[in-house]
């Protein structure tokens, strides 16, 4: 079973995401901003991370630089909700941008990514 870890403040779009993912088969775990994401992420290992993110957000900007300097979390494919009128933007292979709001969307590109068997250690 593949692992989501869903790493927003909102809590309503959490609740949506968990619905849909624990629905398609997947393990599904919240981060709790209290703890450190990568000692966290290290502990769960998801094969996915989906993570808020505001371009006025420093808190997003931080977790993902903690993911991406420590050499156990650095491979972890990253797929940030956009708050950009953008549909999807992928900027290498495993860091995208997915609009929230097309949900069917979102599902296809953590399937994508999952397929490409893309390592999270």
């Amino acid at each position: 079973m593949s692992r989501i870890l869903i790493v927003n403040s909102d809590q309503d779009m959490i609740d949506i995401l968990e619905m849909i993912f624990i629905h398609q088969q997947y393990k599904v775990n919240i981060f709790d901003s209290k703890n450190d994401i990568s000692e966290y992420s290290n502990l769960n290992k998801p094969d996915v991370i989906i993570m808020g993110y505001s371009a006025n957000s420093p808190q997003y900007k931080a977790l993902y630089q903690q993911l991406r300097e420590k050499e156990n979390t650095n491979n972890i494919p990253i797929i940030f909700l956009s708050d950009r009128p953008v549909q999807i933007a992928v900027y290498d292979d495993n860091i995208c941008n997915v609009n929230p709001l097309n949900l069917s969307l979102l599902s296809t590109q953590v399937k994508y990514m999952l397929k490409k068997g893309i390592p999270a250690n």
